[in-house]
């Protein structure tokens, strides 16, 4: 045999033999869905991508991820429900959605229950919000990390919002949790019930007066375009879940576990310094468009108005709990 056909042979092994380790290399990728309803810019958004990139950064080639954002599987509870069911591996979302379903996650939506974002972020990395977590583990959801959709505020077309009494009869939209709701009357407002696909066409066409959500997720879902005054209240502090399907977790290696948890934690940091940076180009921007914004609200007659429903709140999960979070430095 000639040296060129034996030069031909083994060029051709090796092109098969590289078409193999590639095919076999593709067929090992674990391939993963992911869901949240977030628009382009938004915190979800930002906190994929940064999962994404973590992954692939830990375990290259090991994944393969799936993003099915905005509204293309449907709201959080139909992510909440899909991610429980298996229809998608894992998803990010605000813990305020699912708090029907898992009563624990509730204490979470009381209002001015943390003095800042660093109190919240040591709470829900300690002890607290692994307590928390592993409450999905009745749902089947593995617990992944928690991040931070944002500190709420406050948008209407009426009048500046600076204390309770700027609330009474007000149309406002409020985010699905029975604690937002119970909040809100509690300080005299209409609260309504709409779908945060239906909100832009509510404001536009006054069926609401106004809606309250973090600063980030207003901008990314345009309803500063058609809103007059922003307040700065900061009622409510909106944490994120980062979870995955118990079952498909379980069939990960201890290492690819790793993996998903240490990119799920990256994530959720992302989440965090994504609201931190925003507020002040926020307000710059909407300024710039012709909205008031006021940054000071009289946070103690807030405080003083919401007391009335304080026995409600103990009653749901506990004084002692509430205590902890509180003083927790």
């Amino acid at each position: 045999m000639s040296n060129h056909v034996m030069f031909l042979r083994g060029a051709i092994l090796g092109l098969l033999l590289g078409t193999l380790t590639a095919a076999t290399a593709a067929q090992a990728q674990t391939a993963l869905t992911l869901g949240h309803n977030s628009p382009i810019g938004g915190p979800q958004d930002i906190a994929a991508r940064v999962f994404i990139a973590e992954l692939a950064r830990t375990m290259p080639h090991g994944f393969s991820v799936d993003v099915r954002g905005g509204l293309t599987v449907g709201n959080d509870v139909d992510i909440f429900q899909a991610t429980k069911l298996g229809a998608l591996d894992m998803a990010i979302c605000a813990t305020l959605s699912f708090s029907n379903q898992v009563p624990a996650m509730g204490v979470l939506d009381l209002p001015f229950l943390f003095r800042d974002q660093t109190h919240a972020a040591h709470v829900l990395d300690g002890p607290i919000g692994d307590e928390l977590g592993q409450s999905l583990a009745k749902e089947g959801l593995a617990y992944l990390a928690f991040g931070e959709l944002g500190i709420r505020q406050l948008t209407n077309s009426k009048h500046t919002i600076k204390t309770p009494a700027d609330l009474t009869g007000l149309k406002l939209r409020v985010a699905p949790s029975e604690i937002y709701g119970l909040s809100f009357k509690t300080l005299g407002a209409d609260v309504v019930s709409m779908g945060v696909g239906e909100v832009y066409a509510g404001l536009r066409d006054g069926r609401i007066d106004g809606q309250e959500n973090p600063l980030l997720v207003i901008q990314a879902n345009r309803f500063d375009d058609v809103q007059k005054y922003v307040s700065l209240s900061g009622h409510f502090y909106s944490a994120l879940a980062f979870f995955m399907n118990a079952g498909a977790f379980s069939e990960l290696s201890a290492d690819e576990q790793s993996a998903i948890r240490q990119a799920a934690h990256a994530a959720a940091v992302a989440s965090r310094e994504a609201g931190s940076a925003s507020t002040r180009k926020a307000i710059v921007d909407m300024r710039a468009k012709g909205l008031e914004v006021t940054e000071e609200i009289d946070r103690p007659a807030f405080i003083k108005a919401l007391a009335p429903a304080q026995p409600e709140f103990d009653r749901r999960f506990g004084a002692d709990l509430i205590a902890r979070i509180r003083t927790t430095p």
